[in-house]
């Protein structure tokens, strides 16, 4: 019964387009999330290193989304740049002000206004990815 209760906050919140779950989720679990319609992505049993993978591949599609150009490599993180100094430097200090942590590199080759980078790791929910895609679309 204690999944019904819980299952029952996650239906009234429902305020993500993807959802995350482990391969080993009980029967209960599986189903109630097809019930949303949305897309289900399903990671190795305890496995963080390909939760890590599924969640990079999420923020990726979401970066390309708001029509940046991502390359897709193998790493857990994704560079983009706004075309001026100053937009970066607003989003990166606006992004800041909502607890947002992406850094603003200006690493060689990344050219005179630098990139801004956002890493995922295993620890990093869907959630906090689409908070970060969301205000990053209000803000450029």
């Amino acid at each position: 019964m204690a999944n019904v209760a819980a299952l029952g906050v996650i239906r009234e919140q429902q305020d993500f387009d993807v959802i995350f779950q482990d391969a080993m989720s009980h029967d209960s679990i599986v189903d109630f999330s097809k019930s949303f319609g949305l897309p289900v992505v399903t990671f190795a049993h305890r496995d963080h290193g390909d939760l890590a993978a599924k969640l990079k591949a999420n923020l990726k599609a979401g970066v390309k989304a708001l029509g940046f150009l991502v390359d897709d490599t193998v790493v857990p993180m994704v560079s983009f740049a706004l075309g001026k100094a100053e937009d970066m430097e607003r989003v990166h200090e606006e992004l800041l002000n909502l607890g947002i942590v992406i850094r603003w590199s200006h690493y060689v080759g990344a050219g005179p206004a630098g990139v801004l980078r956002a890493v995922v790791f295993s620890t990093h929910t869907n959630e906090q990815i689409d908070r970060l895609l969301s205000n990053l679309k209000a803000l450029i």
